[in-house]
């Protein structure tokens, strides 16, 4: 699960980074379409298989991978334009 991520807290600036990068990827999941927000949590936070998940949602398993890769890619260009938008001052 996510609880088992090792985080390197050996220095105040890693632990700065670790808190902005997860601040950035919630700040990004949330921006996602619902579907494409429950199928993160379904595959990264809930770690269900590639199999399972196509059996549940009635799809082949090449579907899972294909959604796999585009909500992946449409969280890097969020997260990209959350990162390009400058804060207010």
């Amino acid at each position: 699960t996510m609880d088992r991520v090792l985080v390197d807290i050996s220095s105040p600036q890693a632990r700065l980074e670790q808190l902005e990068a997860a601040r950035l990827a919630q700040s990004a999941l949330e921006r996602l379409e619902p579907a494409d927000r429950d199928f993160v949590v379904a595959c990264f936070h809930e770690e269900r298989s590639p199999t399972a998940l196509a059996e549940e949602l009635g799809v082949s398993v090449n579907t899972i991978y294909s959604r796999k890769f585009k909500v992946r890619a449409k969280l890097v260009r969020i997260a990209t334009a959350l990162l390009e938008t400058p804060l207010a001052a």
